[in-house]
C-alpha cells in the first residue's frame, strides 16, 4: 500500500473512531436525562472538543461527518423526534465547531496546558465555545419548550462551560499512548486508583436518575471527591515513581 494510501486509511480509522467516541459519550449524556429535562451530564461536546484541541489534523470533512452521524444516531435510536434532534444537536456542533476554530491558532505547547497562560487560552476559547452554543440553544428552548431565548442562553452556556472546564483538561493532559513506556505496574495503579471513583459515578447516575429533581447533581459530589482523594493520574509523583513522562501519570 503506498504511503497516500495508508495516511488516507488512518484518516478514515481516526475520523470513525472519533464518531464513535461521540456516539457512545452521547449515549451516555441521554441515559442522565430526568424525566421532562435535558441531560443531567454531556459528555460528549466537551470529550470532542478536547480530541480536536490534541490532534487539530483530525478535523477533516470525513471526521464531521462521523461527529454529525453519532449526534443524531444516538437521538434517534433513543426515541428522539427529528425535531429536536436538529436543533439539540445543531447547539452541540456549533459550539465545538467555534471553540475548536477559536482555539486552532494556539500552539502545540499551549494546547498541552503548560502554563498559566495556555490555561488562559483554554478559558477563553471554552467561552466562545459555550456562547456560540448557548446563542443556538437559547433558539431551541424557543422553538421547542416555548421559554424564553435569555433563559435558554444561560442554561446552555452555564452547562456547556462546566462540562467543557471538567473534561477538556483532562483530555489535553491524559497520556498519549505513543509516548507510554507500556509498564504494567502503572497501568495496574491507574485501573486500581480508577475503579472505586467510576463505581461510585454509576451509583451516582442511577440515584439521580432514580430520585430527579433539580438537585439530583449533587449526587455527582461523592464521586468527584473520591476521585480526588484517591486519584493522582496526572501528577509528577507517579512518574517519578515509574519513570514515565511527566503527563503519564
Amino acid at each position: 500500500m503506498s504511503t497516500v494510501g495508508r495516511l488516507s486509511s488512518s484518516a478514515a480509522r481516526r475520523a470513525v473512531l472519533i464518531g464513535v467516541v461521540v456516539f457512545v459519550s452521547c449515549l451516555v449524556g441521554i441515559l442522565s436525562r430526568l424525566p421532562g429535562t435535558l441531560a443531567v451530564f454531556w459528555p460528549a461536546n466537551a470529550l470532542l472538543l478536547g480530541i480536536l484541541f490534541r490532534s487539530p489534523r483530525s478535523a477533516t470533512p470525513l471526521t464531521w461527518i462521523c461527529v454529525v452521524a453519532g449526534y443524531v444516531g444516538a437521538d434517534l435510536i433513543t426515541g428522539g423526534a427529528w425535531d429536536s434532534t436538529v436543533w439539540l444537536n445543531a447547539a452541540n456542533i456549533v459550539g465545538v465547531a467555534s471553540g475548536f476554530y477559536a482555539f486552532h491558532w494556539v500552539d502545540g505547547e499551549d494546547r498541552r496546558l503548560t502554563s498559566i497562560q495556555s490555561v488562559g487560552y483554554l478559558v477563553s476559547m471554552t467561552v466562545v465555545g459555550a456562547s456560540m452554543a448557548a446563542l443556538v440553544g437559547g433558539i431551541a428552548n424557543r422553538v421547542l419548550f416555548g421559554g424564553r431565548w435569555w433563559d435558554g442562553w444561560l442554561l446552555w452556556f452555564s452547562s456547556e462551560f462546566v462540562n467543557y472546564m471538567t473534561i477538556v483538561p483532562l483530555v489535553l493532559t491524559f497520556p498519549s499512548l505513543r509516548r507510554v513506556d507500556r509498564d504494567p505496574k502503572a497501568v495496574a495503579v491507574l485501573l486500581r486508583r480508577s475503579l472505586v471513583p467510576t463505581a461510585l459515578l454509576t451509583i451516582c447516575i442511577i440515584l439521580e436518575w432514580v430520585i430527579g429533581g433539580a438537585g439530583a447533581i449533587a449526587f455527582a459530589m461523592p464521586a468527584l471527591v473520591t476521585a480526588a482523594l484517591l486519584t493522582n493520574v496526572l501528577s509528577r509523583r507517579c512518574s517519578q515513581q515509574y519513570q514515565l513522562p511527566g503527563r503519564w501519570c
